[in-house]
């Protein structure tokens, strides 16, 4: 019978582990290569690696045979010389060929899914979920024969069409199979799993086969187990097997308990703990206590009951400390001070584990700034590395027409070289983007000048361009001409195309993944062009780029898979949130957690006790910094429930929680970035000349005038202007121009009454003026459903309001001259709708495609514009194609909130219209002569309560530097 020992947390288990074994084999060190190693991940298999050179000194020797059983591949699976391992099992379907024939059934088939509507990208995703559950499915040697068995007639009915769904896949995929002599790769892999222990059993292997943290999740992986502990010369190690826990509460742990696992190792062969010998003392016994009743089991807790002033248990929480930040960015920057505290001391060590890739960007971002480069091994998404985002921003030109936005980006990529240097490439990109967003005083526009590679780009993108405008396309003919693309313009005067771009670790990856989708891609056939980007992106992101080799020696960025068996002088783990630890399961678009459990599929709430077993482990550190942040991207978070009964534990001895928070690193996030000395910024106070200051104003501008006077200083006397955009990009004020100009033709054809034929008119103006400001399609698309909800308004609501009047002008020009202390002020309007009332008064109206201003702010003086226009009319300030309108009372200011309501402002019960519009006129002379006075500056946002938003000139002004300061 094999040895199996425990190797207890807390200790380096990789290097306790080399050590044995160098030790063993110092006389005969040619023998250690034939030992065989079983480990869970390539990960621990490298940490292993390394375990061995360091515990050699070192020095070269052959090591052992070391495979990863989690991740294996056959090659490293069948490995022995003795023997030749013989299977009549059919080779494995590959990934790729399996996503795209699961797909291909969802697409082909969906009216019998019951799936009314499906993009082929979405069917991938589909597919890439109904693969996990199938190789769910076969590690546990479940059959989908018994799909019946799990859900009664009375579940909810789109669980019975997903088991009619499930009950096709599985009708077909083995029929599929059988026709190209292939098995799908998990059933393979544990067949080949099994088959292999069962030559084990048989045969007796010369070579030492040594288990090394295994776990039995699946029953192949219980079977090879099995067979190594029926060896003579088999070693089975565990780590962390808790062999203090009281035996009430061994028998009974539950599956989210970090014991569970070790526990069914155990039951697995038929052994007991009493079985299991310590290969070390525990380092640190009183920790592993504590973290023991940290992890206790629900029904359990009430043993906290007599931890008060257990003084073993209050000696194991030393070494532990608690850091809650104020935000993910602040916990970052803390967490990398602690690490790069560590490299003060030499040949220390320390490691970040946490789920979360987003702090793991960003504390390695923040290292950066102490110059110290450390990369996250867990990895990133092929789709989100720098080929991945080459290759996705050359379709977005081809999806944006060749915007000039996005031409601009896709030349200023490093990989774009155009048989040039990329640094000429890049000079002349920055140089065409600066002169198109200059600021045209005289009104030229001078477009995007970066012609000759312009032109060159569009002639590349020939081939492509003309596969994206036909129906269908064959898939591989999209990817091909694709990378051909890619290719040609990642070329330089020195290296081709496919030199540059494949190079790098995330190219090699890239090009080997599309390969293997070229390979396969005739199982795709035809889609439709504008399909091809999600797909691709769906494929890409199934991947992940992971570096060869670590950038610094002593510090790590791990996720939890990584840092297993792993061993360092400091452990941060960050992100103890719930929903990181432990990770809130996936909904399955399959099956519920009840219907898997009744499959027979393990349970979703073991992945919760494996997520405590890696906490443990990582708990049992010397060292231990436990982080989170209150507030993640803005948004409250919650406490992991380890770190809630972490605190209840640290209350139940008597011990303050506040005892353990950090005291030292994030006072120093705090300070890092402040400034030796403070020199507070006075608000601006330009005051220029009364000569230079602006005479004339539009109604918009008086509006910004009393808001703001610095954008009035800014646009008018120092004369700036906001840098141009790349695209002319259209919104929601291009809706409000197309609106405006069709209601001025419709109320030019219609100014009393409408008829029958008022709807068609008015729809095909608004269409027309539309289609004019040339939306693209998603914005034409919400634009023409929006003007149909306002058309179907103004249709049921303006019938009313034009028995009273007669409309007799839109978007007439009008002004009106004001006397002020150095000179006339002229002030300026453009009224949308001026109607004549049956007893002779004007009705001013404004149409508006969002909200109306509240009343109240036009009562104050804050909305200037309708009562100018009103003050305007009442003197016969306004003309029409030439024809002047004759001065008369104004009886109502309205705004026709399109698709809303018909406002009336000067209908409060608390102010008339006569009160109004003569407050309009005094408020515009004394802003005249208060700013015919050299000493008034020109401040930004004076008035809090009327802030003017949406300024152009902010920064200018250095608002934020000064804003909510006392001066």
């Amino acid at each position: 019978m094999a040895c199996i020992y425990n190797i207890p947390y807390g200790v380096s288990f990789l290097q306790v582990l080399a050590e044995r074994f160098l030790k063993c084999y110092q006389d005969k060190p040619l023998a250690l290569s034939n030992v065989i190693f079983l480990m869970q991940n390539r990960r621990s298999c490298q940490t292993l690696k390394e375990a061995f050179l360091q515990a050699n000194g070192l020095t070269p020797f052959l090591l052992p045979q070391i495979v990863p059983v989690y991740e294996t591949d056959e090659d490293e699976l069948f490995f022995e010389s003795e023997g030749d391992f013989v299977t009549d099992t059919d080779a494995a379907v590959s990934p790729v060929e399996r996503l795209f024939l699961f797909a291909k059934m969802i697409v082909s088939k969906k009216s019998a899914y019951n799936i009314k509507d499906i993009s082929y990208a979405q069917s991938l995703s589909l597919a890439a979920a109904l693969g996990k559950l199938m190789d769910d499915v076969y590690q546990e040697n479940l059959s989908f024969d018994n799909l019946k068995n799990i859900v009664p007639e009375q579940y909810a009915e789109h669980w019975q069409e997903t088991l009619d769904f499930l009950k096709i896949i599985s009708a077909f995929w083995p029929d599929i199979l059988k026709e190209r002599n292939l098995t799908d790769l998990s059933k393979r892999k544990n067949m080949l799993l099994e088959q292999k222990a069962a030559q084990w059993m048989k045969e007796k292997p010369k070579n030492k086969i040594v288990a090394v943290g295994l776990d039995a999740p699946f029953d192949a992986l219980k079977k090879m187990l099995q067979s190594i502990y029926a060896l003579d010369n088999g070693e089975i190690y565990l780590y962390g097997l808790d062999r203090y826990l009281p035996d009430e509460q061994w028998e009974n742990v539950s599956k989210t308990h970090p014991q569970f696992q070790k526990k069914e190792v155990l039951r697995t062969l038929g052994l007991t703990r009493d079985d299991v010998e310590d290969m070390v003392l525990p380092t640190n016994k009183y920790r592993a206590d504590f973290v023991s009743e940290v992890m206790r089991d629900a029904q359990t807790t009430d043993g906290w009951l007599l931890l008060e002033n257990n003084a073993q248990i209050r000696e194991g929480v030393k070494g532990l400390h608690l850091l809650e930040a104020a935000d993910n960015f602040e916990e970052a920057l803390a967490i990398a001070l602690m690490m790069r505290e560590v490299l003060e001391v030499p040949g220390k060590t320390a490691a970040l584990v946490t789920p979360d890739r987003h702090l793991a960007r960003a504390v390695s971002s923040a290292l950066q700034r102490f110059g110290v480069e450390v990369d996250d091994t867990a990895g990133l998404p092929l789709h989100l590395s720098p080929v991945g985002i080459y290759l996705r921003q050359i379709l977005e030109v081809l999806e944006h027409d060749f915007s000039a936005q996005t031409v601009a980006a896709l030349l200023k990529n490093p990989f774009v070289r155009m048989q040039k240097s990329g640094e000429q490439i890049r000079k002349q990109v920055r140089q065409a983007e600066f002169e198109k967003r200059m600021p045209r005083y005289d009104e030229e526009d001078i477009g995007f000048k970066q012609d000759i590679l312009n032109e060159a780009l569009k002639k590349d993108f020939d081939e492509l361009k003309g596969l994206y405008e036909q129906k269908q396309v064959p898939f591989s003919d999209l990817l091909k001409a694709h990378i051909y693309l890619a290719e040609k313009l990642a070329e330089d005067d020195k290296l081709s195309g496919a030199q540059n771009l494949w190079r790098h670790e995330d190219g090699r990856l890239c090009a080997s993944v599309l390969a293997k989708i070229l390979e396969k891609a005739d199982i795709i056939g035809s889609v439709v062009p504008k399909e091809y980007g999600a797909i691709l992106l769906k494929l890409l992101s199934l991947e992940t780029v992971r570096k060869p080799y670590g950038k610094h020696p002593r510090l790590k960025i791990l996720g939890v898979i990584e840092s297993r068996l792993c061993s360092f002088d400091r452990i941060i783990v960050g992100s103890l949130n719930e929903g990181v630890w432990p990770k809130t399961n996936e909904a399955d678009p399959f099956m519920s957690a009840s219907m898997k459990t009744a499959f027979g599929l393990p349970a979703p709430e073991i992945s919760i006790g494996v997520t405590a077993d890696d906490l443990s482990a990582l708990m049992n550190a010397k060292e231990v910094y436990l982080t989170r942040a209150l507030r993640c991207d803005g948004v409250p978070t919650n406490k992991s429930r380890f770190w809630l009964k972490l605190e209840t534990v640290l209350k139940a001895l008597g011990i303050k929680v506040s005892a353990f928070q950090d005291d030292f690193y994030l006072p120093l996030v705090r300070q890092i970035d402040e400034a030796e000395k403070q020199i507070d910024i006075l608000p601006v106070q330009p005051k220029p000349p009364v000569s230079v200051r602006p005479r004339r104003f539009s109604a918009s501008a008086l509006k910004k005038w009393m808001q703001n006077p610095y954008d009035i200083y800014a646009e008018k006397i120092l004369k700036l202007k906001p840098l141009n955009k790349l695209d002319d990009e259209q919104d929601m004020r291009n809706f409000g121009n197309a609106m405006h100009r069709a209601l001025e033709k419709f109320c030019a054809r219609y100014p009393s009454q409408l008829d029958e034929r008022a709807g068609l008119v008015l729809t095909n103006l608004v269409y027309e003026q539309l289609d004019a400001e040339k939306p693209d399609r998603l914005k034409k698309i919400f634009w023409k459903t929006l003007a149909d909800k306002m058309i179907g308004w103004f249709l049921e609501n303006m019938p009313a309001y034009l028995k009273n009047v007669n409309h007799i002008a839109s978007e007439a020009q009008g002004k009106m001259t004001f006397d002020g202390p150095a000179g006339q002020v002229v002030l300026e309007a453009r009224a949308d709708q001026i109607d004549e009332t049956a007893d002779g008064y004007y009705q001013i109206g404004d149409y508006k495609t969002g909200s109306c201003p509240k009343n109240a702010d036009v009562m104050r003086g804050f909305e200037p514009q309708l009562p100018l226009e009103g003050l305007i009319a009442s003197v016969g300030g306004f003309e029409k194609d030439g024809r002047k309108l004759p001065a008369k009372p104004i009886k109502h200011l309205v705004y026709f909130a399109l698709g809303n309501q018909i406002s009336y402002p000067d209908r409060s019960k608390d102010y008339d219209l006569d009160t109004l519009l003569d407050d309009t006129k005094e408020r515009i002379e004394k802003m005249i002569a208060a700013f015919d006075n050299e000493e008034t500056p020109y401040l930004f946002n004076p008035n809090p309560r009327n802030e003017n938003i949406y300024s152009e000139y902010e920064h200018l002004a250095r608002f934020k530097e000064w804003k909510g300061k006392e001066n």
